[in-house]
């Protein structure tokens, strides 16, 4: 933020090409860390950082995607070239307008708001280190959707495909960039490669564009030769990136091991999940209790069902959201929620909408999901009634009991020490869902 106040002051002293450029990778820089730390951090600085980039970041577009034709033409057009030196002018006509336009918008600027605002938002990112398993779920995020598009270029060819491509290379290059500096050191020149070749395709395009839209090429032959400049360039910047990202040794198989291996998939979502559910009333410690006993517990019954273990887990972490014993949250509040929750890696919309109802029955008797697909329901009964066991075993306001879980000759016992009181309801309830005899003992 302090770098985009620089990157300000010199680009009103003159907003040329390299001060325009300077500006919006900062302003760029910032946004990202905006937006993906908003999305678990409530702190309210974020979305006023983000409204307050908003206007210059995009004044500022039309100006650097200007400066960038002119470069591409300057790189393209031979000297004689009419067309070349028509839309040079045209260019030149636009690059004054959106001068005035971006001057505005860089006198508009509030400097200190911006300023005023650094302080809170350090103090909010201190508690996010780079590195962390929240940051590996977004690249993670990042990375599925980039791979998904790369799958579709190959196979469409289509200029939106490569366009949407690089957008999402971009972004995963900026994930990994701010957030992930031991990726970042053995990946970020690739991405930065990759990122480029892509963008000087979309350039590329653009200044296609721009040609026929401007009704330049009338001349069959002057068309020919220019669609062929063009392609000279296209083609090997699209070489480059399939020569990075297709065949034996492509990128995309290094990345997705390392990045999405089952390990770290895991160990990511639970790390989102349980920040997220700290900002949004869970006690972290006993949220972690919680979420540690239920995999306990499910180990103990030798339960199989990934989605019980995901969708419990993840109520756990998230406990909050279903209020208190005294005060519900409504099923419809937790489930308007939780659709503010990013889709955690590897799930499917179903599961989200199945923690919603574990979270929602957490507090009440009857166990409502009239939306959960028949094969969902059993897992959303039983994890609601372990959480509801667990819940009562652990107190509010209390401190964490030591627990115990074994099952021996059919009876699954519960070994807590200090032991609770109104432990019956919940007891009978989980046994029934189970079918197996229950034993609480104080120890």
């Amino acid at each position: 933020m302090e770098q985009v106040l620089a990157c300000h002051r010199t680009a009103v002293e003159s907003p040329d090409v390299r001060a325009v450029h300077q500006l919006r990778k900062a302003l760029r820089r910032c946004r990202t860390l905006a937006s993906a730390l908003r999305e678990v951090d409530p702190t309210p600085e974020w979305r006023g950082m983000l409204k307050a980039s908003r206007v210059l970041f995009k004044a500022l577009g039309g100006l650097r995607d200007t400066h960038v034709l002119v470069i591409w033409l300057d790189r393209l057009a031979p000297d004689d070239d009419t067309a070349g030196r028509n839309l040079r002018y045209r260019l030149n006509q636009r690059e004054v307008a959106l001068t005035a336009t971006a001057r505005t918008a860089l006198a508009e600027f509030n400097r200190k708001a911006w300023r005023a605002s650094i302080g809170p938002l350090a103090k909010s990112a201190r508690h996010h280190p780079p590195g962390d398993p929240l940051f590996e779920q977004l690249a993670m995020r990042r990375l599925v959707a980039a791979y998904a598009q790369h799958r579709r270029a190959l196979k469409g060819g289509s200029r939106t495909a490569w366009h949407a491509l690089r957008v999402d290379i971009k972004r995963l290059r900026y994930a990994i960039e701010n957030f992930l500096p031991d990726q970042h050191a053995r990946w970020g020149e690739e991405l930065a490669v990759l990122q480029e070749a892509l963008g000087d395709v979309h350039d590329l395009d653009v200044l296609w564009d721009e040609l026929q839209a401007a009704h330049l090429l009338g001349d069959p032959a002057d068309r020919a030769a220019w669609r062929a400049r063009l392609d000279v360039v296209r083609d090997a910047r699209l070489a480059t990136y399939r020569g990075l990202m297709t065949g034996p040794a492509a990128r995309w198989r290094t990345w997705r091991e390392e990045l999405l291996s089952a390990e770290r998939v895991t160990a990511a979502n639970r790390a989102a999940l349980a920040l997220w559910g700290s900002h949004h009333g869970s006690d972290p410690q006993r949220a972690a209790w919680l979420a540690d006993r239920f995999e306990a517990a499910l180990d103990v019954l030798d339960t199989q069902d990934a989605t019980v273990r995901r969708i419990g887990v993840a109520a756990a972490l998230l406990h909050g959201l279903a209020g208190t014993s005294r005060e519900r949250t409504s099923r419809k509040r937790v489930t308007q929620q939780l659709a503010g929750l990013p889709l955690p890696i590897d799930w499917v919309e179903s599961e989200r909408n199945a923690c919603a109802m574990v979270l929602g029955a957490l507090r009440r008797r009857a166990v409502k999901c009239p939306d959960c697909p028949d094969e969902v329901l059993p897992a959303v009964e039983l994890a609601v009634r372990l959480l509801q066991l667990l819940d009562a075993l652990a107190p509010e306001g209390a401190d964490l009991p030591r627990l115990s879980i074994s099952k021996t000759g059919g009876l699954l016992t519960f070994r807590v020490d200090p032991a609770p009181r109104n432990l019956h309801a919940p007891g009978r309830r989980l046994a029934a869902q189970l079918r197996v005899p229950i034993a609480i003992s104080p120890g």
